[in-house]
């Protein structure tokens, strides 16, 4: 499998190494990679791979999720909110498209605590290593979800706090 470019054949989507360490800066160090496609590219020491199957495993802890993009990305999204609800997940980061377009988007947001619009386009990296990195044809998004509120469910999307994020890094450019 290559990268997923325009045409791709492939949902999978190589987390940028820079973004992510970035990530960890900020949060912390992350305990689960549930949507690894394979140990290579794994981005935390416990993940799942593709074999393992992590919609069907339990995500403890701390949570880092680049999930399959596509029509499966709904049922990571499903799993990642039953997982926050469920007290397994008590923080996590996703990599996710900007696809304020899709009932699936509007469901995991109102868990969400914060949503970064990537400016500019993630240059995701190939998982086999067969091609340069190279901007993503859709803009990218991470959301925030630190475990706030769970119990106050569902919340208003408006009350997501909203930031500008660099696309290499995800930090935050404005607040």
């Amino acid at each position: 499998m290559g990268i997923g470019y325009e045409g791709s054949r492939t949902p999978h989507w190589g987390t940028p190494q820079e973004l992510f360490d970035s990530l960890v800066e900020e949060f912390g160090e992350f305990d689960l990679d549930p949507c690894a496609l394979n140990a290579d590219v794994a981005k935390c020491k416990n993940f799942y791979d593709e074999k393992q199957d992590g919609l069907t495993q339990d995500w403890n802890g701390r949570v880092f999720i680049n999930p399959p993009y596509g029509r499966a990305i709904k049922e990571w999204m499903e799993k990642l909110a039953r997982e926050l609800l469920n007290g397994n997940t008590t923080f996590a980061v996703a990599l996710l498209p900007m696809r304020s377009d899709t009932q699936w988007f509007f469901d995991i947001i109102q868990y969400a605590t914060e949503l970064r619009l990537m400016k500019g386009r993630v240059k995701f990296v190939d998982y086999n290593n067969s091609c340069e990195p190279s901007s993503s044809t859709f803009p990218s998004c991470l959301m925030v979800f630190d475990g706030w509120g769970l119990n106050r469910l569902p919340r208003p999307v408006i009350n997501t706090n909203l930031k500008m994020c660099d696309n290499k890094t995800g930090r935050v450019i404005h607040d």
